[in-house]
């Protein structure tokens, strides 16, 4: 029913955000850090900007296959111009990303971290699926203990993790994910961590 209901949804909200940023100026995406960039669909019009002016030689999508069929490039489009895509196919709205597509999102961002090129992580609007993503590379870095997440509620972390199952991932994010991939990447500051978290939906990211 939750699949469904997402395809139902997909063009009318894909619509939505579309006029939000040329209406209201809604960033499309924003940069992490010097490797990381989260946002919404990658749209063919942006590759040129992507791949040149923002270094971009990785992508992480976090979409289902519906979702990409127009509009955006495919694997073998990204790969003509330099780009290796990662597929982590995710529910939209009620899905919630799998630990393994996580750890596997993390050393791929690993990877580009260390020869100094950047990621573009998206799904359909940049605010759910990969803000999840994201927080799991930013958890990565840290390697430390965070705020008590324990503690929140999903109206805590504003609407990036709209629902209490995706908050109860992500409280269970920081043990599963330390360990498994160098340390690396991103400075060691929790309150950054969490600032970052809960700035990148409306658009004011420092890092």
């Amino acid at each position: 029913m939750a699949a469904l209901f997402a395809r139902i949804v997909f063009y009318p909200s894909l619509g939505y955000n579309v006029f939000m940023s040329k209406m209201f100026g809604r960033h499309w995406y924003d940069r992490i850090d010097q490797t990381v960039i989260i946002g919404a669909l990658p749209f063919r019009s942006l590759t040129d900007e992507l791949v040149r002016k923002e270094n971009v030689r990785g992508v992480i999508t976090m979409n289902e296959d519906y979702e990409t069929k127009f509009f955006v490039n495919t694997t073998e489009e990204w790969k003509s111009v330099g780009v290796e895509q990662l597929k982590l196919s995710t529910i939209d709205i009620f899905g919630v990303p799998k630990m393994e597509d996580l750890k596997k999102g993390v050393d791929f961002i690993s990877k580009y971290h260390q020869n100094g090129s950047c990621v573009y992580v998206h799904c359909k609007a940049g605010r759910s699926r990969s803000a999840t993503m994201v927080a799991a590379y930013l958890i990565h870095g840290a390697v430390v203990e965070l705020l008590p997440y324990s503690e929140c509620s999903a109206g805590d972390l504003g609407s990036i993790l709209t629902t209490d199952t995706v908050c109860t991932e992500f409280v269970r994010s920081p043990r599963d994910l330390r360990g498994f991939c160098p340390r690396s990447s991103v400075s060691s500051h929790t309150p950054k961590t969490y600032s970052c978290i809960t700035g990148i939906q409306r658009g004011h990211v420092n890092i």
